[in-house]
């Protein structure tokens, strides 16, 4: 990973949003509440942040969102695929979204050694909610182009959160990197959205 990768705490990623993702967004049901979200699990229960498969049932209707992911995102296997939606009024208190790194080391060492590789779209919502923290401490929202959802921020220690946004709908990927194709969406994206990402203060 190049090391002016590793600084970077946020970026607008140049992925489209497809319409076999947006249709199944719309038709959201929450399976279960996690801090401020309801969530809604695409891929199997997994222990340790084992690698999991999706649900049966979207491989039998929603092949077109699979493929979707496969083609356009940098994984060639996926640990955790979710739907998040933000309760009324709750806001998303800074957090990381690596747990617990130490029951999989050998993933997490893999993850640090890809970063930043959280890669994130809002669907629906406002994203200019979205602030991420730097290591100083500082606070520093975040700022999208046009007609551009998804986003790459640091999976294992990047402090982020959210401004209480009730119309908020996220998508969250964690997987196995694809360092050749990350490197690429990393490349494109960096070049086409330079004004708009986020580098930590050293």
């Amino acid at each position: 990973m190049d090391l002016l990768y590793k600084n970077i705490l946020f970026s607008p990623i140049d992925i489209p949003l497809d319409n076999s993702l947006t249709e199944f967004a719309n038709n959201f049901q929450s399976e279960f509440e996690f801090a401020n979200w309801d969530v809604m699990k695409l891929t199997n229960d997994s222990t340790n942040y084992a690698v999991a498969d999706f649900k049966e049932y979207l491989k039998d209707s929603h092949s077109d969102m699979l493929d979707y992911f496969y083609r356009e995102f940098p994984f060639t296997e996926f640990i955790n695929v979710k739907l998040h939606r933000a309760k009324s009024g709750k806001l998303t208190r800074p957090h990381s979204d690596l747990v617990n790194p130490a029951v999989n080391p050998v993933l997490t060492r893999h993850l640090i050694e890809n970063e930043p590789c959280g890669y994130r779209m809002i669907l629906k919502g406002d994203s200019s909610k979205l602030y991420i923290i730097n290591s100083k401490g500082n606070k520093q929202y975040c700022s999208f182009p046009e007609n551009c959802n998804a986003f790459l921020i640091r999976h294992t220690d990047g402090i982020h959160g959210a401004d209480a946004d009730d119309n908020r709908l996220a998508l969250f990927l964690s997987g196995i990197i694809d360092d050749k194709k990350h490197n690429r969406i990393l490349a494109r994206s960096l070049a086409k959205f330079k004004n708009y990402v986020i580098y930590d203060e050293k």
